[in-house]
């Protein structure tokens, strides 16, 4: 069955020392929350058996419970014994109504879901011994548009909805939830004007408050994506000097003025994407190319240049601090799993250093 699929999915790649999950939306019908509790079973049942410091930093994730088609490594996913991250893909393309203002409220009832399952879980294992093997779980819901035609809502007014229906405040923190929410951004679209209004999407989605990690699309514009992980950084730097700034001034003045724009950004953590350069995954590309993923001819031209050019996105990544999310079709089997540590030593063995963690 996909369950047992599943679990042994599952298996693998923690025996591979991978705690950290995505599991992607692609139909109504997805059943995200149940394949999460399956993917912490199987935590919870036995300890990790085996892990490579080097292999540490890596996320795995999949559609219809199919762990896979995303794989993120980073060290921040390393297993700890217990402890599972699991991102949940909302796609509100696929959770529309024809109710009243039901798409919204669709999504209300995901966030609560989850919000409720997380609370069980804390009160699980505070009333139980200190022997318990409970996984710990993170959870996380990465909120996106979806392809094609956009409703009335889309990621951006879903989030200023949330925000407003909770109230929070956007000069303090970011989302008081216990669910971190998680957006998408696109810096390789190839005219400057559709960039540009990417990127004011993406500030007007930060400074709601509720976004705490933004993923990057997968592009081979290496020159594209570094000027946009500089940006992020900015972004990110001027959110601390702002805060400390809000910080002193509260404590040393009575002003009422309004706080800038900037000051509304919370702190956030930055993932990028990357392919498996195999030959399958060139031919898929080739003869059926993703929505809103911008491939040179170069990479499409062979499975060297193809490497050539994620290696070089990953010391990117890697100069910058960002964890690194594999797209599909994923780590699914050991062939896999040595492209992934070639991969890494490679990217090590030339890089000139560069934090871990976001």
């Amino acid at each position: 069955s996909s369950e047992d699929e599943l679990r042994q999915r599952t298996s693998f790649l923690r025996s591979k020392g991978i705690s950290s999950f995505n599991l992607v939306n692609k139909s109504n019908k997805d059943e995200t929350l149940k394949h999460a509790r399956i993917i912490e079973d199987e935590f919870s049942l036995a300890p990790c058996t085996e892990s490579n410091e080097k292999d540490r930093h890596t996320r795995e994730s999949g559609k219809n419970g199919d762990v896979g088609d995303l794989d993120n490594v980073d060290d921040s996913s390393v297993d700890d014994g217990g402890g599972v991250s699991i991102c949940a893909h909302y796609s509100i393309k696929y959770h529309k109504s024809r109710k009243l203002d039901g798409a919204f409220q669709n999504l209300q009832d995901f966030v609560e879901r989850m919000e409720k399952e997380q609370q069980q879980k804390h009160d699980s294992r505070s009333s139980s011994s200190t022997t318990t093997t409970k996984a710990t779980t993170k959870n996380e819901l990465l909120l996106i548009t979806g392809s094609g035609p956009k409703g009335k809502l889309d990621s951006l007014s879903a989030l200023q909805r949330l925000q407003k229906e909770s109230n929070i405040d956007t000069t303090v923190s970011s989302s008081s939830s216990n669910i971190k929410v998680g957006i998408a951004f696109n810096p390789f679209f190839p005219k400057e004007d559709e960039y540009e209004v990417e990127k004011e999407r993406l500030l007007e989605k930060l400074t709601t408050g509720r976004v705490d990690k933004v993923y990057l699309q997968f592009g081979t514009d290496l020159e594209r994506l570094s000027s946009a992980l500089q940006f992020l950084t900015e972004l990110k730097q001027q959110q601390h000097r702002t805060t400390s700034i809000a910080a002193a001034t509260t404590m040393s003045s009575t002003s009422s003025s309004p706080p800038s724009s900037s000051s509304c950004i919370p702190n956030f953590e930055i993932c990028g994407s990357i392919f498996l350069p195999t030959k399958k995954l060139i031919a898929q590309q080739k003869f059926r190319p993703w929505n809103g993923v911008f491939l040179s001819n170069e990479f499409l031209s062979s499975t060297a240049c193809a490497r050539s050019i994620v290696l070089q996105m990953m010391r990117i990544y890697n100069k910058f601090g960002c964890e690194i999310l594999i797209e599909a079709p994923g780590i699914r089997n050991e062939k896999d799993w040595l492209i992934v540590e070639s991969l890494l030593m490679d990217r090590d063995d030339d890089d000139d250093g560069g934090n871990d963690e976001v």
